[in-house]
């Protein structure tokens, strides 16, 4: 259904009050683009949606317009992370969109490893690749490798190559490609997933993922394509991660509406001191992973009293 060749490319982000990390971003993937296949490719498309920003976002992909005349802008106001990805897919001019989030850096051949998987495997639907943790200031102490995915740490060793059958493997927005049309024939992003302004409610691009997985779409995984996630130091406090495994608890009931409140109580009174005990060999971590699962399973609690968006059961 969706067999190319040689698929041409939309490299696309969505951005908001966040300039100087976009431009940071931008400029590591100009660079890229000039080493790589399609350094002097016509066809090639990069587009960033302001998604409503009131900073100098617009002076400094103006400024990087100048130097790359395949660079564009559009302004979406409404504000929405789903709002803005939806409107990348209606304004992209290409056949395969590679995503990028405004914190991120690339690392070299992160392009043509994308288009390598397009290129080797006709039917193709969707790409993910690896997300490096890069702090700019220091790691917590009370960080643990379990809680990595909560920042959207994803580990794949450069060279390896996994086809994707698990929702359990599915990529992170932040280092994923699609085809537009496969992304289109799931009905885009859902308006109910996704970040909007302060809320942490997340699960956008899963949605889609694993909407396709169902289907049985082709979709890989390449561990040659690799991106930093930089973390400031404001996502390094506990206040932050359990604001973000709250929104995580309402992410996961929000999309699959599996667990009824007497279950989600019994997670909520028990399942922490579970993780104290696992833990007890790092007091820091231990703590951290209490305050995290209660957090998350209030955030589960929550959704169950206020439900909102839909079902991927229903999709």
């Amino acid at each position: 259904m969706w067999m190319m060749s040689a698929p041409t490319l939309t490299i696309a982000g969505c951005t908001r009050n966040r300039g100087p990390l976009l431009e940071r971003a931008v400029e590591s993937i100009l660079r890229e683009v000039q080493s790589s296949s399609l350094a002097t490719d016509a066809t090639l498309e990069l587009l960033v949606v302001d998604n409503g920003s009131s900073d100098d976002t617009a002076d400094r992909l103006h400024r990087l317009m100048e130097r790359e005349a395949r660079l564009r802008m559009v302004h979406e106001p409404t504000p929405g992370i789903s709002v803005a990805r939806n409107r990348v897919l209606s304004e992209a001019r290409n056949d395969v969109i590679l995503w990028f989030d405004d914190d991120i850096t690339v690392m070299p051949g992160w392009l043509d490893a994308h288009l390598e998987m397009y290129r080797t495997q006709p039917d193709c639907v969707a790409v993910g690749g690896a997300i490096e943790l890069y702090f700019d200031t220091r790691r917590p102490t009370w960080l643990d490798r379990a809680m990595e995915a909560n920042l959207a740490a994803f580990d794949l060793d450069s060279g390896h190559v996994e086809r994707i059958t698990s929702s359990e493997r599915l990529p992170f927005g932040a280092n994923m490609s699609l085809r537009r049309d496969a992304m289109l024939s799931v009905g885009g992003f859902d308006g109910a997933l996704g970040r909007v302004d302060q809320s942490l409610i997340s699960g956008e691009e899963t949605a889609v993922l694993e909407a396709l997985r169902r289907q049985g779409a082709s979709m890989w995984l390449t561990g040659d394509a690799r991106v930093y996630h930089h973390i400031p130091s404001e996502r390094t406090t506990l206040r932050w991660m359990a604001r973000r495994t709250y929104g995580q608890g309402r992410t996961d009931q929000r999309m699959r509406r599996d667990m009824a409140l007497p279950e989600a109580g019994a997670r909520l009174v028990l399942g922490g001191f579970r993780h104290v005990f696992r833990h007890l060999r790092t007091p820091k971590a231990a703590i951290a992973g209490y305050v995290f699962q209660r957090a998350y399973w209030a955030g589960r609690i929550a959704e169950i009293v206020s439900p909102g968006g839909v079902s991927l059961r229903r999709r």
